[in-house]
């Protein structure tokens, strides 16, 4: 069987056996039948790179290059009955297998997807460790795959997608958005209908014939997106470092240096003032030597949500799902990596940022947040769960130095402390624009050997908006700080350094904790040192200790009147011994029979 101009591409026969689907190099799809051997179906508008049909065979499926996926109606091929959006994170479809109801697809971004189209989202998705699926295959009960490291597994497919679904219902009765618990995709219906010829007027196909298929209407042939890849591979350079070449004239390095070093990046940030977003996050991982520690990381990525998170999806920023997601599974490997971290309310504050840095590469987006937490925010926990009393003493030393007015009308206005706290909790990234927070990384990031220049970037970030807070009150201050502003960067990067070459304020020493070791992660050793009480454990101590004063000077006057009433019976005694003649044997001897006779009435009173 050969096509005449194009070639075939992908070809599967019907759920019944009875026809076969072929798909051609321009995308185009028929659909044959084999007891006749008559075309029996061709589908309107479609550029399709792969396809299948739904076990009942009321439905075709398929994806283009763009990852965008297809529904026909087999009863009515002349128009597509839905389109839908790319999956959020996946660019191509590697594989997709229709079941009942929902449409297993893999993208290339190494996840499964279980994407229901009725209801227009993913119900699940799969994916182990920080492993790439690279294969897979579905039967009613079981389903298998394989991963870029050669394992094949095999999961129990009912199981695992109820455990999936009540998963995610748990999380939407806890507080979790819905359509953060699921990825909805946006889906249209297409207007517009082919017109083919008449299938019966086609030649059928003689058994001796060996050229059947003729295609009608097609377009120009055109290169497909995978020979385009091969030839993309094929041209590469072998040199990592090509991926740097725009950067070598800024840097003034010569075709023949492979290595770029601390100082040449620096002279590029000098320049530019950022690095180019392209490279940046490779930039990152240069600069901060993260180690790659697959294995480590894999065995805390593949324990799941943290116990810790369930509660908190409330406080969770609103992100896309998959953004989400992947903030969750980060945010645990973090909380399991140190168990005081699951404590952070803040946590997932500080890890959404860098994910939207590293798209799919969930390793390394976690070792530059374990970078940020070991390295510049040695002095975050040491008075935890208080916020840090001797970073923010620092800060608050360097703006009295600077700008000792700003320091009295924020003390007058709103604690300085907490406004301070309000901008460091996050790291600036709600303080000041998204990408002249990417460039205020870049340079913490460059200048990795100064971690106390987070003391002098904070300190300079009050200082630029001083005329602006000296404005406000209160609650405005707070409301000014979570508005993301603009910077110039070449000019607040050169205000850091102003205020960072003047030693005259008092800052907390830091060490240098990085690079992070190789191979096994270090363990996290930065629990609180000291207890700050705050106003009300102050006062509910003191209200302890006035009740526990109360309570012994009762008990005192209490037994000042025991031992009054003591002496009073002894001297009655006495009297009254002496007055009827007793000596001192008779009158303790009476005493003690009085004694025995009232423990004698309690005991007979008890029982």
């Amino acid at each position: 069987m050969r096509a005449k101009g194009n070639s075939y591409t992908k070809v599967l026969f019907s759920p019944d056996g009875n026809s076969v689907v072929n798909g051609f190099n321009d995308g185009k799809v028929y659909r044959w039948r084999l007891s006749d051997n008559k075309l029996e179906k061709q589908f309107a508008f479609c550029d399709l790179s792969l396809f299948c049909i739904s076990p009942d065979e009321a439905f075709l499926f398929g994806a283009n290059e763009k990852a965008e996926i297809f529904i026909w109606d087999q009863r009515n091929t002349t128009q597509i009955l839905r389109k839908f959006e790319p999956i959020p994170g996946v660019s191509s479809i590697l594989q997709m297998q229709a079941t009942e109801q929902n449409l297993m697809i893999l993208g290339n971004n190494g996840r499964l997807y279980c994407f229901s189209p009725s209801s227009s989202r993913v119900e699940c998705e799969l994916q182990i460790g920080i492993q790439y699926i690279t294969s897979f295959s579905l039967s009613p009960s079981t389903l298998a795959f394989i991963t870029n490291k050669g394992v094949l597994y095999l999961y129990d497919f009912p199981e695992w997608y109820n455990h999936n679904i009540e998963s995610r219902e748990n999380k939407i009765k806890k507080g979790l958005e819905q359509d953060l618990a699921y990825t909805y995709v946006p889906s249209s219906q297409p207007q517009g209908v082919e017109v083919f010829e008449d299938c019966s007027s086609q030649a059928s196909l003689n058994s001796s014939e060996d050229i059947i298929f003729t295609k009608l209407n097609r377009n120009p042939e055109r290169q497909s997106s995978s020979s385009q890849n091969l030839s993309m591979v094929s041209q590469s350079p072998a040199c990592q470092h090509e991926l740097f070449k725009k950067l070598f004239g800024i840097a003034k390095l010569t075709p023949h240096e492979s290595k770029i070093n601390h100082c040449k990046m620096k002279r590029i940030l000098s320049v530019t003032g950022e690095y180019p977003e392209k490279f940046r996050p490779l930039i990152w991982r240069f600069m901060l030597q993260l180690p790659n520690n697959v294995d480590s990381f894999a065995g805390l990525y593949s324990r799941g949500t943290h116990p810790s998170l369930v509660n908190c999806f409330q406080r969770f920023s609103k992100t896309s799902q998959n953004e989400f997601s992947r903030t969750e599974r980060i945010t645990s490997a973090l909380c399991y990596w140190s168990s005081l971290l699951s404590q952070v309310e803040y946590l997932h504050e500080l890890v959404s940022p860098f994910v939207a840095v590293y798209p799919g590469d969930d390793l390394s987006c976690f070792e530059v947040v374990m970078s940020l937490v070991l390295h510049w925010m040695q002095h975050w926990f040491e008075f935890f769960p208080n916020p840090p009393i001797v970073l923010m003493e620092s800060i608050v030393n360097v703006l009295k130095l600077h700008s000792p007015g700003l320091v009295k009308y924020l003390n007058e206005n709103a604690e300085v402390e907490k406004v301070i706290w309000a901008v460091l909790q996050n790291f600036l990234s709600k303080a000041v624009k998204r990408k002249d927070w990417l460039k205020i990384m870049d340079y913490l990031f460059t200048e990795w050997q100064s971690p106390e220049k987070i003391v002098y970037v904070v300190a300079a970030y009050f200082l630029r908006f001083e005329r602006l807070i000296v404005k406000l009150k209160g609650n405005e201050i707070f409301a000014f700080l979570n508005t993301g502003r603009e910077i110039n960067i070449k000019k607040f990067v050169e205000r850091v350094e102003e205020i960072w070459s003047n030693h005259g304020a008092p800052v907390a020493c830091f060490n240098s904790k990085l690079p992070i070791c190789q191979g096994q992660y270090p363990l996290f050793t930065a629990y609180p040192q000291y207890k700050v009480q705050t106003r009300e454990e102050l006062a509910n101590e003191i209200l302890a200790e006035m009740q526990e004063r109360e309570e012994v000077r009762r008990y005192n006057i209490c037994l000042t009147e025991k031992v009054k009433s003591l002496e009073n019976r002894q001297k009655d005694l006495i009297e009254r011994a002496k007055s009827l003649g007793m000596d001192n044997d008779d009158i303790i001897e009476q005493y003690h029979s009085e004694l025995v006779l009232k423990k004698n009435t309690l005991l007979t009173f008890n029982s």
